[in-house]
């Protein structure tokens, strides 16, 4: 592709294909998906080669046609400013669409008007009222998604990641991403936009600060390096709980084993050895995660009927052509080893059984022998590969090394919104990271509850899961839970949300453990906004901007 790519850009082979109005009907396609004309170019010149001009001007139209978004009239390849130039002018219209309806209509029929406005454009009204709501619920929550839509903001992420997503669907049918062409897990068009956004990121992230109510002025920098958003902490604390599921199963004298599950051939775009797969249907990195977590919630099921209670980890990495596969450590009773097994295989296979490979590669099982390595370890080297390529030198699947393909698979997954990192069963993480955090009162405190922070404290997972309850206890049994309150301010759509303040004991009581007695806000570094300052609650991983309540009036 790469060969091909340059040799195309000096036009010497376009140039022979067809009629002159062929070319200047191709070049003007080319221009108006500029930004990855030299895959175009590359499909053109091949479907011209092995057919004729014909051919290739007709599949060169049905590409274009795809990668223009009907509801804006524009090419999906659009440049950041232009997405944002589309969403300001997009918020505008449907704020006019409010005002104009908000004096003469109620809230259902001002939603309607919103709704196919919404649709025209090839978007969904922001709702997500419930059959059971009230009719104070609905409104709110209708009040809410007007407020998402009349802010340009909301559109400029909604947007871009359709833009994305569509330019990545095109790409990944055109045979660019695989091994072959170097460019496996993600584009590297859509890999240079998300370097990009990261980019513009951190200078948002250095030009802030987080105040404390008390006066205590931090880095919002220091702050994210600080915390699991950190790719170094987060592949850490990964590590510190894997490697307490395996002294929690040592001393239980449970058995470990890896699974692996893979989709079936039609969500393949290209097979192993570097070749188109005859048998793939189209299917998109969301389509595959949809078939495996709807796999894997009829494996769990039928676990849970037999009776088994399984508990571990779970990663989920793409393959050199997107496709996603998970990778589960887990361990379990002896006795139930291998019904587990049976299980499994049974589900996994249930979906084209005979399909060539299927029993090879479909479902893997390795069974973990102590004497031959940790369990820790055989699943290190996934969750490393997948955050930030620590002691990973090469990657053999992406053909680059262990950091680059660790970048890959980060943007892979921002792009298709894959939860790389699962915890199977236990007890809550949450829980953990709060204990590690201040605990008001700490003299006072019951002796759990102390005994569970010296275990959070000391990274002991496998101590704090024992004192939790086990690494098979129910939620509503687990010794502390979560504790959440509504927010005092309502968010920029006007939402009281909840936040996380702090923990409660319930085998003791249910008083609640403070972990959170400060408010933060951000601010611009070394400046102060007399008028109209732009100023954000924190949260552990995002912030809000404050903003007054939505008008209910029209509820009323």
């Amino acid at each position: 592709m790469v060969a091909a790519d340059q040799a195309i850009r000096v036009n010497s082979p376009l140039s022979s294909i067809g009629t002159a109005e062929c070319r200047r009907w191709s070049d003007g396609i080319f221009k108006k998906h500029q930004p990855i004309d030299g895959y175009l170019k590359a499909f053109y010149l091949q479907n011209a080669r092995e057919y004729d001009h014909v051919h290739a001007n007709q599949e060169l139209r049905k590409i274009s046609k795809r990668l223009m978004w009907d509801g804006f009239s524009c090419s999906v390849t659009a440049d950041d400013d232009s997405i944002h130039n589309l969403a300001e002018a997009t918020a505008r219209q449907c704020d006019k669409i409010f005002n104009r309806w908000a004096s003469v209509a109620d809230i259902h029929t001002i939603k309607s008007h919103l709704v196919a406005y919404c649709q025209r454009l090839g978007f969904d009204f922001p709702c997500n009222a419930n059959p059971s709501d009230d009719e104070e619920s609905v409104c709110n929550k209708v009040l809410a998604g007007i407020a998402r839509i009349c802010d340009d903001r909301w559109w400029v992420r909604k947007i871009r990641k359709a833009f994305n997503r569509r330019i990545e669907t095109i790409l990944l049918d055109l045979g660019v991403v695989n091994s072959k062409t170097k460019s496996s897990y993600i584009s590297k068009f859509l890999l240079s936009r998300f370097i990009g956004q990261q980019s513009r990121n951190q200078k948002v992230i250095n030009s802030l600060d987080c105040v404390r109510n008390d006066g205590l002025v931090v880095s919002m920098a220091d702050c994210v390096s600080a915390s699991v958003a950190n790719p170094v902490n987060r592949r850490n604390e990964l590590m510190v709980r894997v490697r307490g599921y395996e002294e929690i199963a040592t001393g239980l004298g449970l058995s470990g084993v890896m699974l692996t599950l893979t989709c079936p051939s039609r969500f393949h775009a290209f097979l192993s050895v570097g070749r188109k797969n005859p048998k793939y249907q189209g299917k998109t990195p969301t389509d595959g995660m949809e078939w495996l977590n709807k796999t894997w919630q009829k494996i769990r099921s039928k676990w849970a009927r037999k009776g088994i209670k399984p508990f571990g980890f779970r990663v989920t990495e793409p393959q050199h052509d997107a496709t996603p596969h998970f990778h589960i450590l887990l361990f379990v009773e002896n006795s139930h080893l291998d019904l587990l097994i049976d299980i499994f295989k049974e589900k996994a296979l249930e979906d084209t059984p005979n399909e060539p490979g299927a029993k090879k590669h479909r479902c893997d099982v390795l069974r973990i022998d102590p004497a031959k390595g940790s369990a820790a370890g055989y699943i290190a080297k996934y969750i490393a590969k997948n955050i930030d390529g620590f002691s990973n030198d090469y990657d053999y699947e992406a053909g680059c090394d262990g950091e680059e393909g660790a970048l890959r698979v980060r943007a892979w997954a921002s792009l298709w919104n894959i939860r790389q990192f699962q915890q199977i069963g236990c007890v809550s993480v949450t829980v953990w990271r709060e204990l590690r955090r201040k605990v008001d009162g700490e003299k006072d405190n019951p002796e759990l509850l102390n005994k569970l922070r010296v275990a959070a404290d000391s990274g002991n997972w496998a101590l704090f899961v024992e004192l939790m309850g086990g690494p098979t206890v129910k939620q509503d049994e687990q010794a502390l839970r979560p504790h959440r309150e509504e927010s005092d301010i309502p968010n920029r759509y006007g939402e009281r949300v909840e936040k996380l303040i702090g923990v409660t004991l319930q085998r003791v009581s249910s008083r609640v453990f403070v972990t959170r007695d400060h408010t933060w806000v951000v601010e611009h570094k070394a400046r102060v906004i007399e008028e109209n300052p732009v100023r954000y609650e924190l949260e552990e991983e995002s912030f809000l901007r404050r903003a007054p309540p939505v008008d209910l009036d029209l509820c009323q």
